[in-house]
């Protein structure tokens, strides 16, 4: 990627959160993080300009599902004077390839980036392929977490740690005995014992929420890794930082062959691989 020192800044626009990571070279100095709702173009331009302050040779790139929408709504009067300062817009799979191969050290990988939605995508060196992707993500722990718990994803956390696992049918519960490489305490249908539950809990219900979110996403990447060749799975994002559902994502990795890899600031990959996008060459 050329020459990584001096400072850089990222800009994802998230489908959830605008997130800016501001990099020394290869390292993370700071980051901001907006929830969606909450942010504009007065209180990013601050952030930014107020880093642009600090070094005048800094600059740096913007990505994200909603950089479009966001080049509409401030145009020249944020976009264009970040243009100027010699800023770029590059695709968020390169974000996400960028910002994952950093994080975890890999160069050949499967990187499963947990945001609203949930692109998988598999990485050799230069090359990224979108090979495999799901609607579920921080936008169904978020939705259904409202829904069913009137809850934040924080909130759906904590509540998770006071819950039983009992929500769910087993194998054990659906045939008495393990089923092919199945062990018997693995997921047969997420949330199938709820109905017959009188008794249940927002701890159980969040629990079995989280449970849902990562075996789903722990097999679906082990899989995307199978199809490529690759054992080697990186778990990105938001929700990849939530150790319940990392507990969930690695035991169902590993039963379908995947090594699941979490590395630190997940939340943060696109932005940091933004920000090292545009390096001196």
């Amino acid at each position: 990627m050329g020459n990584t020192k001096g400072k850089r800044i990222g800009i994802d626009f998230g489908s959830s959160f605008v997130d800016v990571a501001v990099m020394d070279g290869r390292e993370l100095k700071r980051s901001y993080s907006l929830k969606k709702a909450d942010y504009s173009e007065k209180i990013l331009g601050k952030i930014v300009f107020d880093e642009l302050k600090l070094d005048k040779s800094a600059r740096g790139a913007i990505t994200g599902v909603g950089s479009k929408k966001a080049r509409s709504a401030f145009g020249n009067s944020f976009l264009g004077k970040l243009k100027k300062r010699g800023f770029i817009e590059i695709l968020e799979f390169a974000g996400i390839a960028n910002g994952a191969k950093l994080l975890s050290g890999k160069e050949k990988f499967v990187c499963v980036n947990i945001g609203t939605g949930t692109p998988i995508l598999f990485i050799d060196g230069k090359k990224i392929e979108h090979v495999a992707g799901s609607g579920i993500g921080g936008g169904t722990l978020d939705g259904l977490g409202k829904m069913l718990l009137e809850a934040s994803a924080l909130e759906i956390e904590k509540y998770a740690k006071e819950g039983n696992d009992k929500l769910d049918i087993t194998i054990l519960d659906l045939i008495g005995e393990k089923f092919g490489k199945l062990p018997v305490d693995a997921t047969a249908s997420n949330f199938g014992n709820a109905p017959k539950i009188e008794n249940k809990t927002k701890g159980d219900i969040a629990l079995s929420l989280l449970k849902m979110i990562g075996e789903t996403l722990g097999a679906m990447g082990a899989l995307a890794g199978k199809a490529s060749n690759c054992k080697e799975i990186v778990f990105t994002g938001r929700v990849a930082e939530n150790a319940i559902v990392q507990k969930y994502i690695k035991g169902s990795a590993e039963l379908f062959g995947g090594k699941a890899f979490f590395p630190k600031n997940a939340a943060l990959c696109t932005a940091i691989g933004a920000a090292i996008a545009n390096q001196k060459k």
